[in-house]
């Protein structure tokens, strides 16, 4: 049956006229995971279906439509009185038969081989955690979406990456784009902790990587799901690329400035040392900061709304929030930086935007245009933490943004270098990405009750 043409499979996902085929829910049933494989065909792409009945579990990456599959099921043109197939019917036979093959959970593990953890030693010990089979080790961009397309093919319910936040986000996209061009459904990810700043590992509660390995195994070999589920909006900028967060400005010139450093380093524990918090502390204090105090004025920024939006009032404790209408100026003076976000921190745990979990719908801009040396001096504890405030310190719910500068500046991705631009748009993605974290997420926000 698997090797019949695409007309005899039309026949068969139709119904054949034959009275020794199988009853029509258990024809969808077997047809189903043959259609996710790529194993038959049929002749109208629109006959796909596009509605995701069981979101709620982790299933094979079927899409199924219950209307559409109960009208190819039961052509109503025929002219016989035959009872049809319900569209309840057929949901409760779906999900029945996908809650148990829900039980045998595919995962693939992807790693970035270039990130700093990603050792020889670690890759052997997962391979004795993981069937190696479920291992993917990528060197590059290209290779990486390479295997992106093989997770897909073979179906995986879960993939489990690892590297820095940028590798992390560079996944997620090539799974969105590449599980809308095979029309599968995109996996649920799960976030190993081997980057430098780990911000989403961090929020998704990451501890070490084998440790969470583990667990994962025992998860599959118990048949039992320990982990919890969620799923977050990022922010995308006007390029289509989405992050947890990006930046515009000093924050972004500390990244470039850190990468360019850690770069020239040869020494072997000079660029691990580097590659911690101190690394950036260093960056900061030697090459970053020197630059801005020698800057004779700040930029000029401007922000607009392209959308409904909030501007914060009220302490850091206590916030108020004023609405803003679609196309007003948020903000129009001196800027050190303007941060964004759909999560509480960047690297290293800190805590620059507790309210991008504030509103649904919405991510946290902040613009800082505070005294240099007031905002060093308040890095540690307050700021880290965030808890610190400052009348030149501006905090924005917005859905979408339009950023315009008078200069050139520097700018990021994830904690990713990107050069320089003067002009950005910033918005909250449309849909959310479904993720797994190892305990219950730190999404930490104050919701806006007000408007």
């Amino acid at each position: 049956m698997l090797d019949r043409e695409n007309d005899e499979t039309s026949e068969l996902i139709r119904g054949s006229e034959s009275k020794e085929t199988q009853p029509p829910h258990q024809q969808v049933i077997s047809w189903l995971p043959r259609l996710s494989e790529g194993k038959i065909s049929v002749k109208d792409p629109s006959d796909i279906p596009t509605h995701d009945v069981k979101s709620d579990f982790d299933l094979s990456p079927t899409i199924i439509d219950a209307k559409a599959l109960t009208s190819i099921l039961n052509p109503s043109d025929n002219g016989d009185d035959e009872a049809v197939l319900s569209e309840e019917t057929l949901l409760m036979t779906l999900e029945e038969e996908l809650l148990e093959e829900s039980k045998h959970q595919k995962v693939a593990v992807l790693l970035n081989s270039n990130a700093r953890a990603v050792s020889k030693r670690l890759t052997e010990r997962v391979g004795k955690l993981i069937p190696r089979e479920d291992i993917y080790l990528s060197s590059s961009l290209e290779e990486a979406e390479t295997y992106v397309k093989e997770i897909l093919k073979s179906g995986y319910d879960r993939v489990i990456t690892g590297g820095g936040d940028g590798s992390i986000m560079n996944t997620i996209n090539m799974l969105q784009t590449w599980s809308q061009k095979t029309r599968r459904r995109m996996p649920r990810l799960g976030v190993l902790k081997l980057g430098t700043g780990n911000a989403l590992a961090s929020v998704l509660k990451a501890s070490k990587p084998l440790q969470d390995l583990k667990k994962l195994k025992q998860s599959r070999d118990e048949n039992v799901d320990i982990f919890e589920k969620t799923a977050l909006n990022f922010v995308e900028c006007d390029e289509g690329i989405s992050a947890p967060f990006i930046g515009l400005g000093v924050e972004a010139q500390v990244v470039n400035d850190y990468e360019a450093t850690k770069a020239k380093l040869k020494i072997g524990f000079l660029k691990r040392l580097f590659a911690t918090v101190l690394g950036y502390a260093w960056s900061i204090a030697f090459v970053s900061l020197p630059k801005v105090l020698r800057a004779k004025e700040r930029p000029q920024v401007k922000l607009t709304t392209r959308g409904i939006a909030y501007r914060r009032s009220g302490s850091i404790e206590n916030p108020a929030w004023e609405r803003v209408e679609n196309d007003e100026v948020l903000y129009d003076g001196r800027a050190l930086w303007v941060a964004s976000g759909s999560i509480p921190v960047y690297g290293f745990k800190f805590k620059l935007l507790p309210f991008a979990c504030a509103k649904e719908g919405f991510i946290h801009v902040r613009v800082l245009n505070t005294p240099l040396l007031n905002m060093v001096r308040n890095i540690w504890p307050k700021m880290w933490r965030g808890t610190w405030d400052h009348p030149e310190l501006h905090d924005f719910l917005i859905q979408r943004v339009d950023v315009v500068a008078d200069r050139m500046l520097d700018y990021q991705v994830g904690g990713d270098g990107m050069g320089q631009r003067s002009t950005i748009s910033l918005s909250c993605t449309r849909s959310k990405v479904e993720l797994i974290a190892m305990e219950q997420p730190s999404m930490i926000g104050q919701a806006v009750t007000s408007e």
